[in-house]
């Protein structure tokens, strides 16, 4: 015994009343922010430059407004980009004036652990100098940065990390090789001038 379907069941004419039905069931997604709330956002994230998304949520949400950080965010006004130069600019620009200065450890067969400094030239990618010490001070580790550049040769940027080993102060006798009295190394964030 077969069974065989009703033709007039599959007849186009009923599908297009499937696909209304489908249609009138409400709309898909998330619902539609109120142009008040984009507005309420836009106006706190301009009055206050210094918050972000995630506090300009919450005080929604100590006003009862249900709203998600995701939405925020999207709601908040594109800020211009900042006007200072980004560490990646900075560097592109004074690359011929930017020297880098590091110790790094080696350990002997004896178990001694030797330090060793490092200058490098970054626009020409190569060690301007090194040297080893067993146990390296402030005074030696200044004294490694004259040799480094003798006859006035001193770079205009010195880039270090906040290593104790290079927490140290120019001495008065690299006066006459370019580096000043008061001059100071740069930080991992940052660089300032030498001269």
């Amino acid at each position: 015994m077969s069974f065989a379907p009703d033709r007039d069941s599959l007849a186009p004419a009923r599908l297009p009343r499937f696909r209304t039905w489908k249609s009138r069931r409400g709309r898909v997604g998330r619902p539609r922010v109120i142009s008040e709330l984009a507005e309420l956002v836009r106006t706190m994230a301009l009055a206050n430059p210094l918050w972000g998304s995630p506090r300009i949520h919450g005080e929604l949400l100590k006003l009862g407004l249900e709203v998600s950080q995701r939405t925020v965010a999207r709601l908040m006004p594109r800020r211009p980009k900042s006007p200072l130069q980004t560490w990646r600019t900075f560097l592109q620009n004074h690359l011929a004036d930017l020297v880098s200065v590091d110790f790094f450890v080696v350990p002997t067969a004896t178990f001694r652990v030797l330090y060793v400094f490092v200058v490098l030239l970054h626009h020409r990618r190569k060690v301007a100098h090194f040297n080893v010490t067993d146990s390296p001070t402030a005074t030696w580790t200044a004294q490694q940065i004259v040799e480094a550049f003798p006859h006035d040769s001193a770079p205009r940027y010195l880039l270090r990390d906040r290593d104790g080993h290079l927490r140290w102060r120019v001495p008065a006798t690299s006066e006459g090789h370019g580096l000043g009295r008061g001059s100071h190394c740069a930080s991992l964030a940052l660089a300032e001038p030498l001269r």
